[in-house]
This record gives structure tokens, sequence and C-alpha cells, in this order.
């Protein structure tokens, strides 16, 4: 079994193979590494993460006084990884999908809500 920092190093390559710009990267890996952060004090590790977890870094994110828009830049970025894991048979699944889905909709409610009411 790989370990994760071998995974998030051929997440790396994968990822400048598919000509994804070095910003990027940069970007998409800090947030992996902020997220493994944050899974490994939990005594998880980030391949193994599930829609609790994720749940969690959420409400964790919130707490830091993350916007919505950062907080789904992060969950890009997870699920890039989890992408990569599922293309080199390491998992069968991307459990950010449907956490993110939920998110968008939420948001995009608020939002609405928010329009409605300052318009009325």
């Amino acid at each position: 079994m790989k370990s994760e920092p071998d995974l998030l190093d051929r997440w790396e390559a994968d990822a400048r193979t598919r000509g994804m710009a070095k910003i990027t990267i940069d970007g998409y890996r800090w947030a992996l590494k902020d997220f493994q952060k944050f899974s490994v004090a939990r005594g998880r590790r980030l391949k193994d993460t599930e829609k609790m977890m994720l749940r969690t870094y959420i409400d964790d994110c919130r707490s830091r006084k993350l916007t919505t828009r950062t907080i789904g830049g992060r969950l890009g970025a997870i699920s890039n990884f989890f992408e990569f894991l599922i293309f080199e048979e390491i998992r069968k699944d991307n459990p950010v999908l449907d956490v993110r889905k939920r998110i968008h909709r939420l948001t995009n409610l608020t939002a609405r809500s928010k329009h409605t009411s300052s318009s009325a």
C-alpha cells in the first residue's frame, strides 16, 4: 500500500501530465495538505475519507471563517484527488460529489432567499 505523501506526489505528477497549471496544482496541493492534516488529527487517512469526515471538515472550515466559495475550492481539490484515486483503482468512489452537491444546493437556496427578501 502506498503512503499518503507518495499518493500526493503521484497525484501531482498526474496533474502535470494532464496539463493542469502550476498555480492550480500548488493551490490544490495546499488544500489537500490542509485536509490531510485535519484527517490525521482525527486518526484518519486522506484516502479513506467518507462523507461524514467531509462534513466535519466543512464545519471546521466555517469555524475558521472561510467563505463558502473557499470551501468549495477546497472540496474541488479533494474531489480531484479522489478522481485520481479512482483512476488508479485505489478507491471505487468519490465521497465529495454528494457532499459538494448538497453544499451547492443549500448555498443556492440561501442566495435566492437573500435576493428575494432584499428585493421585496
